[in-house]
């Protein structure tokens, strides 16, 4: 017999019934490295789907979670429109303003809202929903202190134009909603949205009556 060694394996080989005989060893070999690299192909495959399921499960659990969050900002966004309605009578008697600009107050906010949604929503898609609606908060906070410590009726139509303007992230919510929202659930959540608004003007105006009696302005 003349003995050699095999490229494939490494493994020495001879001719004649020495070759014949470690043929079915070799072909075990070779069938065992291969099992063996593809048991660690899958495994590696395995872990990456199970990393990219919980991944998805971590990412649909934030999105919910802003939805939610969007969701009670714009209820909040709609009461504070009506709220201050019941209100506005006694509180433009005690600064001494003229009937008439109770009208001006409900159409500043209208006309803020009207002015500042186009660019937000410019914003919101050159930059992103988390700085508009900062911005929209602020906006909110500072309309309010400024309502609540209004001296005379040009003050109370400034703070109201302010307030608009911050409630203008209605239009933001939903451009957020619309990127974040698969298109099989987008429906219902939309429908939330709406029920959220019309839940707001209809509590609003329920609490402006139970405050109306209260004296809240600030001397």
């Amino acid at each position: 017999s003349t003995w050699g060694l095999d490229s494939s394996t490494m493994e020495p080989t001879t001719s004649g019934s020495v070759n014949s005989e470690r043929q079915p060893l070799i072909e075990g070999r070779r069938k065992s490295a291969l099992y063996s690299g593809n048991s660690r192909t899958r495994a590696v495959v395995q872990e990456k789907v199970t990393k990219k399921r919980a991944e998805d499960l971590q990412n649909d659990k934030l999105r919910k979670r802003s939805v939610l969050i969007i969701q009670l900002t714009v209820f909040i966004g709609s009461a504070m429109y009506t709220i201050v309605l019941p209100s506005m009578p006694q509180y433009l008697e005690q600064i001494h303003a003229e009937s008439y600009v109770l009208g001006w107050l409900v159409s500043a906010f209208s006309l803020g809202q009207f002015i500042a949604s186009p660019p937000l929503g410019m914003w919101f898609n050159r930059r992103g929903a988390m700085e508009s609606l900062v911005l929209c908060g602020v906006l909110l906070i500072l309309g309010n202190i400024l309502y609540a410590i209004g001296w005379d009726k040009w003050s109370l139509v400034i703070a109201r134009f302010i307030i608009g303007v911050g409630a203008a992230n209605v239009s933001v919510a939903r451009a957020y909603l619309g990127v974040v929202t698969p298109q099989e659930e987008r429906t219902g959540v939309f429908a939330m949205f709406a029920a959220m608004q019309g839940i707001g003007f209809v509590v609003g105006p329920a609490m402006g009556s139970a405050l109306a009696r209260v004296d809240y302005k600030i001397h």
